[in-house]
């Protein structure tokens, strides 16, 4: 696949495509529609690939084998977790993303296709759109380096992606939102420290909510990140200080329409990047992913790291009122 910067993207629609499908994406959603999928992919004259993945990491150990030069696209078939998977392989690459929504909260998808159902986005490449070349955000744990292409965050959110699984008997935003719910009632805000890359301090003190993000989604429709872009070279920075239950439940209707900036419990800043300590170990989330505890965090992005070929006509990353 190459590796380096990478050439300038065509603009023929792509018939020979790599499918990497996670088939336990969107509470199985992914092994159930397959069929259909690959019905579609033939019905459009793509020639492909399939690979099914069978367990957590093999994404990105399967594309980091693939040395062919012989596909057009990959296109990733579940939710952020399985991008970020596939994005890790697939830096500075010239081979593009496709991504196909049929995960669970599909929040980088909101952006890269703007929310449009994986159906339309098979076909985006016969309509009029075109490769483009976003950025990468990444984090250093104490354990090593991960990236992210939608949002981390440590602290709440962190916690609840632990507690999803009490309520997969639920669906869609109603799982999230029950998760949130049940995680806010238990959770005990860290005291944390953040300063930008200059040494600037940012925040000093316990936060419910330390999340920053690539995207502008986050939890399965929070409007998190309202004035992100995916291409500016920069993370948006979203802090949530402490505040009541009644309150917090009053407030989440202005953080799903991006409308919670002026908010006095929220400090919102964009950095190019910024430095995090936690009083204590503590979850760290990448894209709906745990990739485990820890008390330190730095961040930064990877411009443009990262060709996708989104299912809408771009530029859909630009911020609402831009």
């Amino acid at each position: 696949m190459g590796s380096g910067a990478p050439a300038e993207p065509s603009l023929s629609p792509p018939r020979r495509w790599l499918v990497v499908a996670n088939p336990a994406a969107g509470q199985g959603r992914v092994a159930r529609t397959l069929p259909k999928l690959q019905k579609r992919l033939e019905a459009l004259g793509i020639s492909y690939r399939l690979h099914i993945t069978e367990a957590p990491g093999d994404a990105a150990r399967f594309l980091r084998q693939q040395r062919e030069q012989d596909f057009d696209l990959v296109a990733v078939v579940g939710g952020d977790g399985t991008v970020r998977e596939a994005a890790s392989a697939l830096l500075n690459a010239e081979m593009p993303l496709l991504v196909v929504p049929l995960g669970s909260g599909n929040d980088f998808s909101r952006v890269a296709n703007c929310n449009l159902p994986w159906t339309r986005v098979l076909e985006a490449p016969w309509q009029g759109t075109r490769p483009v070349r976003v950025d990468v955000g990444y984090a250093d744990l104490d354990h090593g380096r991960e990236i992210f292409v939608n949002g981390a965050g440590v602290g709440f959110d962190a916690c609840v992606v632990e507690n999803m699984s009490r309520f997969r008997f639920l669906k869609g935003d109603l799982w999230y939102l029950a998760t949130v719910v049940y995680t806010f009632r238990r959770f005990r805000p860290p005291r944390l420290r953040a300063e930008d890359a200059a040494g600037r301090p940012l925040y000093d003190g316990p936060a419910l909510l330390f999340s920053v993000g690539n995207g502008r989604y986050l939890g399965g429709g929070f409007h998190l990140f309202p004035r992100s872009s995916l291409r500016d070279g920069r993370l948006d920075v979203s802090v949530v200080s402490p505040l009541g239950f009644w309150n917090f439940l009053k407030k989440l209707p202005k953080v799903f329409r991006g409308t919670h900036l002026g908010e006095p419990e929220v400090l919102y800043e964009q950095l190019e990047g910024l430095q995090v300590t936690l009083e204590r170990p503590f979850p760290v989330q990448m894209d709906g992913e745990l990739p485990g505890r820890t008390r330190t965090l730095r961040f930064g992005v990877l411009p443009q790291a990262l060709t996708l070929w989104p299912g809408c006509r771009w530029p859909a990353d630009q911020p609402a009122g831009a």
